[in-house]
């Protein structure tokens, strides 16, 4: 089953200095279940738009966007899920962690934020950090770790 499915996906802005600059023209895509995929191109060729117009961060100017076969993005059906309601997770270029929390928190509150119970969220931050070689450590703070160490909290 596709996961993923762009139609006709485009995305246009409308600046002072430019005018109107399409920054996704007319891009497909299907990326089935279970498949790993990146985009790759030279910066301002729209692929930082895209990841945006996928968790719902960017509303699309025409096309359709549909996850695990719902509708999430129909311009024009003026369809409009917004992200929290996608079901998906981002990791932003410029990661960021809350340095007022330790990492327990940090991983655990997009899952708090859900109203998980605290038995699910404290299993899934557990497996998270076991996943990113963070186990054992969820009482540190952002502050006493390395650049690497605090992507991995974002990512996890």
């Amino acid at each position: 089953m596709d996961q993923i499915v762009l139609e006709n996906v485009t995305k246009t802005f409308t600046t002072k200095a430019l005018g109107t600059v399409t920054a996704v023209d007319r891009f497909n895509l299907k990326v089935k279940e279970g498949e790993c995929f990146s985009f790759l191109g030279p910066s301002g060729c729209g692929k930082t738009t895209t990841l945006r117009m996928i968790a719902g961060f960017e509303d699309l100017s025409f096309g359709s966007i549909y996850l695990g076969g719902k509708a999430v993005s129909v311009k024009d059906k003026n369809i409009y899920v917004p992200p929290e309601d996608r079901g998906l997770g981002m990791v932003f270029q410029a990661f960021a962690v809350w340095p007022h929390m330790n990492i327990f928190d940090n991983v655990a509150f997009p899952l708090k934020v859900q109203k998980r119970p605290e038995a699910e969220i404290r299993e899934r931050v557990a497996l998270a950090l076991k996943h990113c070689s963070l186990d054992g450590m969820e009482k540190v703070f952002p502050s006493d770790l390395s650049g690497g160490q605090q992507q991995r909290i974002a990512l996890a």
